[in-house]
């Protein structure tokens, strides 16, 4: 990992997507994979107009902070919260980009093959509906939501 983080320094970003609660950078040999977990989300601060820490902020949010995975780049810093980050290679993210038709949230959702596919799984191993929701294969993103919102009804 400490070899491809170094191996990145310096390096362009060439894009970043997102599929499900995974965002991806991506560069030119790998992608740094953050992916979110319930509560995760992150907060990209800019380097335009920052103002130096006055020493007013609370103890606990100074050590909050400390304890989140921060991302350098040069127009500033990428925050994280409740969120793991690993390098992958570009396959990963081809694979996952694969998916995207059947993330809920996608512009390109395609609700009868996110069916179909929910249908077929179901069919093969016999998982209930709530199981099936949560396979982040069949249906990226959303799925612990849905979930939760199910069983509370």
């Amino acid at each position: 990992l400490l070899q491809r983080q170094l191996r990145c320094s310096g390096e362009a970003v060439s894009r970043v997507t997102a599929v499900g609660k995974e965002l991806f950078i991506v560069f030119a040999t790998a992608a740094l994979r953050l992916h979110f977990g319930m509560a995760g989300g992150a907060e990209f601060v800019s380097n335009a107009g920052s103002k130096p820490d006055s020493g007013k902020s609370n103890d606990r949010q100074r050590a909050r902070n400390a304890a989140s995975p921060v991302f350098e780049f040069t127009g500033g810093n990428l925050v994280l919260k409740d969120a793991a980050s690993k390098f992958v290679e570009l396959a990963f993210l081809a694979a996952s980009e694969s998916r995207r038709p059947f993330d809920i949230l996608s512009s390109v959702f395609d609700r009868g093959g996110a069916l179909a596919n929910l249908q077929e799984a179901s069919a093969k191993d016999g998982r209930k509906v709530c199981d099936l929701v949560m396979d982040q294969l069949l249906l990226p993103g959303v799925g612990n939501v849905i979930k939760v919102e199910r069983s509370e009804e």
